[in-house]
């Protein structure tokens, strides 16, 4: 930018016995007074009534002295000015706002300073008049001893406008006050500006004489005692800590309000609860006024961020309907001018805001889940109930509206617990079809998860043992399969918040090709004479399409048999019940065991069936429910010949 002009400020009048101070600006817009000062180093000469009176260099803007000893108007000019301005130098008269380079200089005038104050506080000013006797350079008393209309205007300087006057001795201004002066010519007044702003008042007496006029003028700073910060969205409260009803989600609009309020009273703080119904002072206009925040709960919390951080204060109000915080917990907003015209900083606290939830729940770092094998640590029979072998777990996070996670979930503030949980468990396979098409029904019996937070915003669930069984039927009769289930994660719902997952589940697999298998019993028939015990074998089978015969002995080693598992009906012929009994059995071992029946005895011929007993724990995953293997006949009187002899033959007597 470039110097448009250079301009002096004044106000008009001035006093013989002191010199007069004005100010000085380089200005880069056209306007009178200019808005715009030029930020580079000036330098130029001051002329009263076309000789020097002083030289300054200066950026922006330089206070000046014009001294003169005599009543009189001089005229002020600039010469000497660099860099050199595109129109010259300009003239200001605050007292009139004309473009007039005059001061008149008188013999008498009031000299009083208003200090700078908050608004809405009075003060008392103390205001001497003052006149110049025989010539001495030496301000005396001019008014002594008597009371007189002081005529009291005033000027908005900065803002340039309002509508709230000051007031002298509570008479709002412009007016005449009357002033009782003492024997030094010395009164005083009381000073309130109800706003905010910096305003010149001027202080005159003409007794319309020429030997008795008096002027003098002082410009003050008046600033807000505070900034009263709240929100009118509903429901912010938060009187109940981490208990308190819901304010908003992490993430979530919500409005922020504030004004530039008064004076009230010494001591107040600037918390909203005591700003609450001070008077606004519609003058105090700012734009980038900072905002920030204090964690109240949870305490040593993540601090997270606000969404907007500065506003614009517009005849002293702020308003808007886009702030936001970034975590869980409960806030406070601060509002921070930090210098207002020179005078210092303007602060203010809200109440407390809160309580912010999570915008939603992630679920991640899922864990697939691994099936025991039941048998030999190699399979599964299809009825059998398993469990895992290598548990799911999945992590939930809470997070805000852009996803990043709320890391004062935790505490007080952490709201999940696990019978929020919602899991769809599954009702078949996911894979595996049986022989009519369908996939293979499996029962699901699920237990309550683990919930562990780790008070970070997320928390570890763990699946404890839940319980799978797939349906034995015809249907089922397939060649050994992997299990394929699936658990999905439908809704995660704390009380406060619910999130819905379409795409999140857990998958459940078995740990080899041929986990899962259609197994059988199979008890064998067998034969001998009524007075020998009997051994009839027993095989746990699986179904196995590509087997000669369909069916595979299993590698079992795990299902123990005992006599207690088998019943003997269907008897016939000469056998009885309780002519024979299962004396010993022998263990499953790869599959392989067998079952002894005693002797009947002499005369006792006949058959008994040997079943697979309801009783037998195994009953619902080994009894062939096809083809009915798992019941075999023992047969009493038939003589099958001594094993060592090879071949038998009856010869004829001779």
């Amino acid at each position: 930018d470039e110097v448009d002009h250079y301009e002096i400020v004044h106000d008009g009048v001035g006093l013989t016995c002191q010199p007069e101070t004005v100010t000085i600006k380089a200005c880069v817009d056209n306007s009178t007074p200019c808005a715009q000062l030029y930020d580079s180093s000036t330098s130029l000469t001051l002329n009263k009534d076309g000789g020097s009176i002083g030289d300054y260099t200066f950026t922006g803007s330089t206070d000046a002295s014009v001294p003169h000893q005599t009543p009189g108007t001089v005229t002020l000019s600039l010469t000497n000015m660099a860099p050199v301005a595109a129109n010259g130098y300009k003239c200001f008269n605050t007292a009139t706002s004309s473009n007039s380079c005059d001061i008149n200089f008188y013999d008498s005038g009031f000299v009083f300073d208003i200090p700078d104050n908050y608004s809405c506080k009075s003060q008392s000013v103390t205001i001497n008049a003052v006149q110049k006797i025989g010539g001495v350079e030496k301000c005396v008393p001019a008014f002594q001893n008597t009371t007189l209309p002081v005529d009291f205007t005033y000027q908005y300087i900065n803002p340039a406008t309002g509508t709230i006057h000051p007031k002298v001795n509570n008479i709002e201004l412009d007016s005449s006050v009357n002033l009782t002066f003492d024997s030094n010519g010395q009164s005083s007044f009381n000073f309130q500006y109800d706003d905010a702003g910096r305003v010149e008042v001027t202080a005159s007496y003409d007794n319309a004489t020429s030997n008795v006029h008096a002027v003098g003028n002082d410009q003050a700073t008046f600033k807000p005692y505070g900034f009263y910060v709240w929100t009118t969205t509903p429901n912010s409260e938060a009187l109940s800590g981490a208990n308190s009803s819901v304010f908003k989600k992490a993430g979530e609009n919500f409005n922020l309000s504030s004004r530039a309020v008064c004076w009230q009273s010494d001591g107040e703080s600037v918390n909203a609860s005591d700003l609450a119904d001070n008077q606004i002072t519609p003058n105090y206009s700012k734009t980038g006024v900072s905002l920030s925040h204090s964690l109240v709960e949870p305490a040593g919390g993540n601090l997270g961020t606000l969404g907007v951080s500065s506003g614009n204060f517009v005849n002293g109000e702020l308003s808007f309907d886009n702030q936001t915080y970034s975590e869980v917990g409960i806030i406070k907003i601060n509002a921070n001018d930090a210098d207002y015209l020179g005078t210092g900083s303007i602060s203010g606290v809200s109440a407390n805001i809160g309580r912010f939830t999570p915008y939603r729940f992630i679920v991640n770092n899922i864990v697939d889940g691994v099936l025991e094998n039941k048998i030999s640590n190699l399979f599964t029979y299809i009825g059998q109930t398993l469990t895992y072998s290598t548990s799911p777990t999945f992590k939930i996070t809470a997070a805000n509206i852009d996803n990043v996670t709320t890391q004062n979930y935790k505490d007080d503030f952490f709201k999940l617990s696990f019978d929020e949980i919602t899991l769809d468990y599954p009702e078949f396979d996911n894979q595996t079809m049986g022989k009519d098409g369908s996939y293979l029904d499996v029962s699901s019996q699920s237990v309550p998860l683990s919930l562990t937070s780790n008070n970070n915003g997320t928390a570890d669930v763990h699946l404890n043992s839940d319980n799978f069984t797939y349906l034995r039927d015809n249907n089922s009769v397939v060649n050994p399969f992997s299990e394929k289930l699936v658990i999905n994660i439908l809704q995660i719902n704390d009380g406060d918040i619910s999130t819905s997952f379409l795409d999140k589940f857990i998958q459940v697999s078995g740990s080899n090709p041929k986990s899962m298998r259609f197994g059988r019993m199979n008890i064998y028939d067998n034969y001998g004479p009524e007075t020998d015990d009997l051994i009839i074998n027993v095989e746990n089978q699986y179904y196995d399409s590509s087997a000669v015969g369909l069916w595979r002995i299993a590698e079992d080693s795990t299902t123990a048999i005992a006599s207690a598992n088998f019943n003997l009906d269907n008897y016939t012929g000469n056998l009885n019940s309780g002519e024979t009994s299962i004396t010993t059995v022998s263990g499953i071992s790869n599959g392989s065991g067998s079952i002894t029946l005693s002797a009947p005895g002499e005369g006792n011929e006949g058959t008994v069936d040997i079943v697979l007993g309801s009783q037998a724990s195994y009953y619902s995953y080994l009894y062939d429910i096809v083809y009915d293997k798992s019941r075999g006949t023992a047969t009493f009187g038939i003589y099958r010949g001594r094993d060592r002899i090879i071949m038998w033959k009856e010869i004829p007597a001779d």
